[in-house]
């Protein structure tokens, strides 16, 4: 492992090949700009990696030269997140795009822009259908159908909606009983036959990529949860007084700063305390202990419960002392800290791990039960970035009987 200090201000850190970065590292441009964290290929970007922009809009995916390529998640600052195909840096292919209000739009692009039809998925799950050119909307329409009524349209270039297009393969949209489909069709059986992207909605939540035949996932690329890359909510001072129904919310008490390496100016008194915590710091236990305990409800009785390390054998954490500390503290909160464990090891984020909601589903699994049924749960994390492990966690143990879940963290990463 080399770290290397460029004159313009950059800094790389990770591994090399002779002069060039070659390998996993993380690379740091000048005067507290971007942040790539990922593999390197003789000084490119190249292969899978994170690219963190300083307006808070992040891609993560896959690379080639420098430049987004194959497929990946584009998140911007708003919250929209785009999933999809890209080329050289642009939006080339079927693509997902799914806006913090809710609403999601699927369709194709071409040189970055809309080209052809896009179905538009309402919060309030009314779909819609548009056509576009050079990225301008050219006409809407709308189509009654029922949940278990299959739909198929095609891609055409002369805007309209025939299905006599010619050859066995082409481009389109399938609405089943499945959910949406946006790829290569296979004409004479309507199927999704190529790549392509569905998004399952109602039947189980994901969005999945990869390539289908006859209408079988067969190579999957991607899968990610709909509501992965939600924001968290601040706490503003005054937390929940109680959680009798399922969140939608993921709450956190102030934002995270990292320190990357003594460079970052934003870097406080309370990214410090969690950064410490992360060290199992009893001084910062005190400190969040002191922090918290205005924030419950004295009459509102629930479990806390925490997202494990990313390493199996790792079982002690500050998170751990600390929500140990608060069911001491508060005579309504229940210590659960032993019902929510890792399996399995998963690499850390900043190490170039992958964190899609499926790794955590997979990993972790919910133990001694009989504490969290038909109760109400605090699940209780230190740091969220992407919000998927907070996710994961709370979709297990509603499965397991939670009566309510409520996701909290310490900070949210900025």
């Amino acid at each position: 492992m080399e770290k290397w200090e460029f004159d313009d201000g950059a800094s790389y850190k990770g591994e090399t090949e002779g002069e060039f970065m070659h390998g996993y590292g993380e690379y740091y441009f000048p005067k507290g700009g971007a942040i790539y964290i990922g593999q390197f290929r003789y000084d490119f970007f190249q292969g899978n990696g994170i690219l963190i922009n300083t307006d808070g809009s992040r891609y993560v995916g896959e690379f080639q030269d420098d430049k987004y390529h194959g497929f990946g998640k584009l998140i911007d600052s708003n919250g929209d997140t785009f999933y999809g195909e890209f080329r050289l840096g642009v939006k080339e292919g079927s693509g997902v795009l799914v806006m913090s209000n809710g609403k999601k739009v699927m369709g194709f692009y071409k040189n970055g822009l809309k080209e052809g039809l896009f179905t538009v998925i309402n919060p309030d799950g009314k779909i819609t259908w548009a056509l576009y050119s050079e990225d301008r909307r050219r006409k809407d329409f709308s189509l009654e159908i029922q949940n278990n009524e299959t739909i198929v349209l095609r891609k055409s270039t002369n805007h309209s909606t025939s299905l006599g297009e010619v050859g066995l393969q082409t481009k389109g949209i399938i609405k089943n009983q499945k959910g949406l489909y946006v790829g290569e069709i296979l004409n004479i059986a309507d199927v999704p036959n190529g790549e392509g992207i569905m998004d399952t909605m109602a039947q189980d939540g994901y969005l999945v990529h990869g390539r289908f035949l006859l209408g079988l996932l067969r190579d999957e690329t991607y899968r990610t949860h709909i509501l992965e890359g939600r924001k968290g909510h601040s706490l503003n001072g005054s937390f929940f007084a109680d959680f009798e129904s399922d969140s939608d919310e993921i709450f956190y008490l102030d934002e995270y700063h990292p320190y990357r390496e003594g460079e970052n100016p934003d870097f406080n008194e309370f990214s410090e305390q969690i950064l410490k915590l992360k060290r199992n710091s009893i001084i910062s236990v005190r400190y969040f202990s002191i922090k918290l305990k205005d924030y419950f409800n004295p009459d509102f009785e629930f479990v806390i419960v925490i997202v494990p390390s990313h390493n199996p054998q790792k079982t002690e954490s500050g998170i751990k002392r600390l929500a140990q500390v608060l069911s001491v503290q508060h005579d309504n909160i229940t210590d659960g800290t032993d019902c929510l464990v890792r399996t399995d090891f998963i690499e850390k984020l900043s190490h170039g791990g992958d964190r899609d909601i499926s790794v955590h589903l997979e990993s972790m699994e919910v133990k001694n039960i009989k504490k969290i049924r038909n109760k109400y749960v605090l699940l209780f994390d230190d740091v969220t970035t992407t919000n998927n492990s907070l996710l994961a966690g709370q979709e297990l143990l509603k499965e397991a009987g939670a009566k309510a879940v409520q996701p909290f963290a310490l900070g949210q990463t900025v």
